[in-house]
């Protein structure tokens, strides 16, 4: 089954093809902004596994520019983390173009993609505090150390966690430790920062809490904008909206049941 792909608001574009009664159907929307710096690019992307006849995605084009917040929403198996995998260079891209920056990436390391990833569980170091663990990645490029200390101490104020910098992991709650991820990932200042379902692990009482301030993440937003890092959130949950670039994956039978 073929996943189709809509940019439901505000920004980027998406075009995608399947088939329905033996033809070929194709729907494209574009909506664009004005903005600079890096971003991302699908060029009549496909993705095809081993002894599958048909693509799991095909013909993707989809834009995501440098400090937007871009959600990607659509049910289990419809494509989404498979769209992540290829930026993240964790899956192969059968067909077509994945530029960064306008560079051709399809043959690039994962490691050589300046990409930061949240996945659904985030294991904070428990043996060491909020500053440690935020700035562990910075210390092992061996960043000087006044540098380490400000860019901590300015995303842990950004995402209000300044106040626990010294707690240990155990003494935060499921928010204050989803912050921490967050800031871990980001305060490196890479290009492109996945995030994929990190909330799922959390009750649904905990996950609307933390929804809230992610989506308050004018705070991401405005450090995305800062760092000129295009963020990517993928969820299967169609009633989180997290705006710039707001994206919905369906399968082709679910898409035909709207109409």
């Amino acid at each position: 089954m073929i996943a189709t792909v809509f940019v439901v608001s505000l920004t980027g574009y998406a075009y995608s093809r399947f088939r329905f009664k033996g033809k070929k159907i194709s729907l494209m929307l574009v909506i664009t902004i004005k903005t600079s710096g890096s971003q991302i690019d699908f060029v009549n992307v496909g993705k095809k596994y081993e002894g599958r006849v048909e693509y799991t995605l095909d013909n993707i084009n989809l834009s995501v520019k440098s400090g937007e917040f871009c959600t990607i929403l659509g049910p289990s198996g419809c494509g989404k983390t498979t769209l992540l995998r290829m930026i993240a260079g964790l899956t192969s891209i059968t067909k077509g173009d994945l530029l960064f920056n306008k560079k051709r990436v399809n043959d690039l390391e994962p490691s050589n993609r300046d990409i930061a990833m949240v996945f659904q569980s985030y294991a904070l170091y428990p043996h060491m505090n909020v500053y440690k663990n935020i700035s562990f990645g910075l210390e092992q490029q061996k960043v000087r150390k006044d540098i380490i200390d400000r860019r901590t101490k300015d995303i842990a104020n950004i995402l209000q966690i300044k106040n626990h910098l010294y707690d240990k992991p155990k003494d935060l709650s499921g928010g204050q430790r989803q912050r921490v991820a967050i800031a871990r990932a980001i305060v490196r200042k890479p290009s492109v920062f996945l995030m994929d379902e990190p909330l799922s692990n959390l009750d649904a009482k905990l996950r609307e809490s933390t929804r809230r301030e992610i989506v308050n993440i004018h705070k991401m937003i405005d450090l995305a904008k800062k760092y000129n890092i295009a963020v990517i959130f993928i969820s299967h949950n169609i009633g989180l909206q997290l705006h710039d670039c707001y994206i919905l994956m369906l399968q082709i039978f679910q898409f035909l049941m709207l109409f």
